[in-house]
């Protein structure tokens, strides 16, 4: 179980909340995979932290970084609907948010055989899913990051608590899905062109009217 300090309590932003797992990310015949559940959720809507899921392809060293806004050297972090590759640029990514989870909820993480993407899976609680959908293992691929990450190679996994999620709780036994059946929302289908800055001085253009 991960739990955000007590000392945080009433802070509009959380400090200091990233959690390292013990050790590689599990090996499964689809992937390394872990999924957690959350046990709290914070109520207060003013609160602005966030929280990330961070993937890396070196073991986590102590001390572990403060936030994942400044991930370490060869990683992938997501959260806040933004991702951040190993490149160290930030890029928008809207499906990347955690923070609208529930308690009772599950989030799972799976890197990928094969071709190393990186998915983040949902699924709500048991009791709630039974009524929808009767049989079905409930989880939703709510993320797909096309990562190519060495799928032969141990991968190691960060978690920032600093959202409205306060308590997870690892869920060791359970199996993750056999496919991802999403297409991957990074990188995008178009590349990302630069743009200039804009010139607070500058004059519209003036319109031509036809007389």
């Amino acid at each position: 179980v991960a739990r955000r300090s007590a000392d945080c309590a009433g802070l509009p932003v959380a400090g200091c909340c990233v959690v390292a797992l013990n050790g590689a990310v599990a090996a499964t015949p689809v992937g390394a995979w872990f999924c957690m559940r959350i046990r709290r959720v914070l109520l207060d809507r003013g609160h602005r932290g966030a929280t990330r899921i961070a993937i890396s392809e070196l073991p986590i060293e102590a001390p572990v970084p403060d936030t994942l806004i400044r991930a370490p050297e060869r990683i992938w972090a997501f959260g806040r609907g933004a991702v951040r590759g190993p490149d160290g640029f930030t890029h928008p990514l809207p499906c990347a948010e955690f923070d609208s989870v529930r308690e009772g909820d599950d989030l799972g993480v799976l890197v990928s055989k094969g071709r190393g993407g990186i998915a983040v899976f949902r699924r709500r609680p048991r009791e709630a899913l039974a009524q929808v959908a009767p049989g079905h293992e409930g989880w939703i691929c709510i993320l797909h990051c096309a990562a190519e990450l060495d799928a032969t190679a141990p991968v190691y996994a960060l978690l920032e608590l600093a959202g409205r999620p306060m308590e997870v709780e690892l869920l060791a036994r359970e199996r993750p899905p056999q496919g991802l059946a999403r297409e991957p929302d990074w990188p995008p289908k178009q590349p990302l062109l630069p743009q200039a800055p804009l010139d607070p001085t500058a004059l519209p253009e003036p319109i031509e009217t036809a007389e």
